[in-house]
């Protein structure tokens, strides 16, 4: 068996990003899937929802997150939020806590 190339997604339905080497951790790779659309109900968005998640890049800088569009601009967000409103969210039927990002930081 050959790994052919190893990819995380940051923001779960966004676009991904190739590594060369990921570290693995409790939760999976390191950095994949840690953050999600979500909408006014608390529902995550997917890409069947909302196609133009196929067209949001992710980039991690150091111990930031960049997240950015040809057409709505970009965020950068912290990779460990400390800080912010704790809330929860539904991810098909599971219930997940989460942290808000700042209210200037919304993408759509």
């Amino acid at each position: 068996m050959k790994l052919a190339s190893i990819h995380v997604y940051p923001v779960k339905a966004c676009r991904g990003i190739a590594l060369p080497e990921a570290r693995v951790v409790a939760r999976g790779l390191e950095h994949d899937r840690r953050f999600l659309v979500v909408d006014s109900n608390g529902l995550f968005v997917t890409q069947r929802r909302e196609s133009r998640l196929a067209l949001v890049d992710t980039a991690i800088e150091g111990d930031s997150l960049r997240i950015s569009s040809k057409t709505t601009g970009e965020v950068v967000l912290p990779l460990h939020p400390e800080r912010g409103t704790h809330t929860t969210a539904r991810v098909w039927r599971d219930q997940v806590e989460a942290i808000e990002v700042p209210e200037g930081s919304r993408f759509f």
